[in-house]
């Protein structure tokens, strides 16, 4: 399998910073290290990015990126994403 890596500008409350990420599958998102970036494509088209807070029970837990502000967002709801790459 390819791996597929992209640099993204992201606007964080302290300015914008690029960030490397790599695809991954929605079924990698259990593996996730908490506290990275991520950017959730969703069924519907929509995307999400914040920090990865965890799972509660089968809802992903991110956090916004501009507050502390933490939304949940339903696993089932994942298409795939982008998951930051920390060197």
């Amino acid at each position: 399998m390819k791996t597929i890596t992209a640099e993204f500008e992201i606007e964080f409350k302290d300015g914008k910073r690029t960030i490397e990420m790599q695809l991954k599958e929605d079924y990698e998102i259990d593996d996730c290290e908490v506290d990275k970036v991520v950017m959730l494509n969703l069924c519907n088209g929509e995307t999400y990015t914040g920090v990865f807070k965890g799972i509660d029970s089968q809802d992903i837990m991110i956090e916004s990126l501009s507050s502390q502000t933490t939304i949940g967002l339903g696993a089932s709801f994942i298409n795939d994403y982008f998951e930051e790459i920390k060197n």
